[in-house]
């Protein structure tokens, strides 16, 4: 529960960029359904990670282009989020917030969409 905590949390630091209170509920519906989503992406996809109808489909189309926030406002605020979070680590000098993945289990030894481990990646500095 603590993590679905704090992923809202960081969600509502990024309100400011959206112009309107419904923008945003798409905004964060649409990142749980990316958060809950282990197939490959799409806005079907996404709305069908969160369980809701065919209907809303368009709706969440309609939010990729909706003039009611800009992406190079929200990558701003999200840099900023970054550079003031105290437990922001860097990785080759670039500040990254640390977080956990899915693994799907796989048969086979390589295969696409499956995660590999490098050496290096992952220790803060």
């Amino acid at each position: 529960m603590e993590l679905c905590q704090r992923w809202e949390q960081i969600l509502q630091q990024l309100r400011p960029v959206f112009g309107r209170e419904a923008t945003f509920d798409w905004f964060v519906r649409l990142m749980w359904g990316i958060l809950l989503n282990p197939q490959p992406a799409t806005i079907t996809r996404y709305v069908n990670a969160l369980g809701l109808s065919e209907s809303v489909y368009a709706q969440a189309l309609h939010w990729f282009h909706s003039r009611a926030f800009r992406v190079d406002e929200l990558c701003r605020h999200w840099g900023r989020w970054l550079q003031e979070h105290p437990q922001c680590c860097r990785l080759q000098g670039q500040r990254v917030y640390v977080g956990d993945g899915f693994k799907v289990s796989k048969e086979g030894r390589q295969m696409p969409g499956v995660k590999k481990a490098a050496s290096g990646i992952g220790r803060c500095q």
